[in-house]
């Protein structure tokens, strides 16, 4: 570990800096200034981190299914063993939910790229993916045991919405 002394200036810059502690540089008119990161910082960039990564998984996934079932319901549904057969109604039913969940993963992806709207896409994706994970589990009860990839998805479900409540709730703490 080495330690550098900094000679007195504005900023309160004649602190002891440890390069152990991750150091960034900053410019200013007295010069180059070596800072460090306390722990809070650390953990908010390592939370923030975390979030980009979620909602881009969620965000993909959730696009991904939203097209599918949108544009292409029978090849979508036939994936996991569903015949939809030509029922108008069904068809209309599975658009609608499509469009919807399109809506939401495109909103997700949003907030993967812009920190503005972190927050908001981290709630929706939480929304979204326990609503249809616990709504699942109602079935389950309700119906019976569904196909092996069924459960899958359900154990997706459940997990991205977890994992993105988890976030959640660390970015409402740190506010």
């Amino acid at each position: 570990m080495i330690d550098v002394s900094l000679p007195k200036c504005p900023a309160r810059l004649d602190e002891r800096i440890s390069f152990e502690d991750k150091p960034t540089l900053f410019g200013s008119p007295y010069g180059v200034f070596v800072t460090h990161q306390t722990q809070s910082e650390k953990q908010k960039m390592k939370t923030q981190t975390l979030t980009k990564i979620a909602l881009a998984v969620s965000g993909v996934i959730a696009t991904g299914v939203g097209v599918g079932v949108l544009f292409a319901p029978h090849a979508f549904h036939a994936t996991a063993g569903i015949m939809l057969g030509e029922d108008i109604n069904l068809l209309n039913e599975m658009r609608s939910s499509g469009g919807m969940v399109l809506v939401s993963g495109l909103f997700i992806l949003l907030g993967a790229i812009r920190a503005k709207v972190a927050f908001s896409a981290l709630v929706v994706s939480s929304v979204l993916y326990l609503s249809y994970g616990l709504s699942r589990l109602v079935s389950l009860a309700a119906d019976g045991i569904p196909s092996g990839s069924m459960l899958q998805i359900l154990v997706l479900e459940l997990v991205i919405g977890g994992i993105c409540a988890i976030l959640l709730q660390r970015e409402r703490a740190s506010r």
